[in-house]
């Protein structure tokens, strides 16, 4: 679970209502700065600042101020103040669900039987789980043999290091998976790596058409990049 409140993970009890997809943007702030570590608050009116969404400072109100507001009585200034204030809530609101939700939609096309709230909770694990569970119907996993290891050790070499060179490779994950066929020891049908594939070919075709203008192409091609990027994650892990 990455929603967490600065390291803190929450109990999160889940709400069900017939026919309607719901989905708590608070989570999706939460988790985004999981990844990001951005923000210094989650608070609605400092996240949609901190995040670029918003360039200037809003109206705000204290509980005190909306409650002396309140009592002005109806057509008075303090209701006008209210108006504002309850506006610029439903704005920042929206600012944030059209940044972070629509990877979630997205990805409720990938992952089989999870909903939007579903998809906020879970972590990435379960839904690269349940997108082979649909792969290999019936399929009664068994736990891994126990095996005796010695264990790691790691060294570290404090101090201040000059002349130091970082190559990050993760984007040739992909292509070097792909080309010498490492997938899972589970997936013996290789499912994995033909699932791979489509979202490398896909998200490149929409890259391109985000890259166009596209809204929904850039959204969509966000979705597939984090996606694709657990399942790499997952199946490099079943390997070892």
């Amino acid at each position: 679970m990455t929603a967490q409140v600065f390291g803190k993970p929450m109990n999160i009890s889940e709400i069900f209502i017939s026919n309607s997809q719901h989905i708590d943007v608070y989570i999706c702030v939460l988790r985004w700065d999981f990844v990001n570590k951005a923000l210094y608050q989650h608070s609605l009116k400092s996240a949609v600042i901190e995040m670029g969404l918003r360039e200037s400072a809003r109206l705000v109100l204290t509980p005190q101020e909306i409650q002396h507001c309140w009592c002005e009585g109806a057509g008075s200034q303090g209701w006008e103040k209210i108006r504002k204030y309850l506006i610029y809530d439903l704005e920042d609101t929206k600012l944030i669900a059209d940044k972070l939700v629509p990877s979630y939609y997205y990805e409720s096309l990938i992952v089989p039987g999870m909903n939007l709230q579903q998809l906020s909770l879970t972590g990435n694990g379960t839904k690269w789980q349940r997108v082979l569970e649909r792969q290999y119907p019936g399929y009664k996993p068994t736990a891994d043999p126990k095996l005796k290891f010695e264990g790691g050790l790691v060294i570290s070499v404090p101090g201040l290091h000059k002349h130091i060179a970082k190559i990050d490779v993760s984007s040739l994950y992909p292509s070097i998976m792909l080309k010498y066929g490492i997938c899972s020891r589970k997936d013996t049908q290789r499912v994995g790596l033909s699932i791979i594939d489509y979202l490398t070919r896909e998200r490149l075709r929409l890259k391109e058409l985000g890259k166009a203008g596209d809204l929904a192409a850039k959204q969509a091609e966000a979705a597939l990049k984090v996606f694709r990027s657990y399942a790499l994650t997952k199946n490099l892990i079943d390997v070892y």
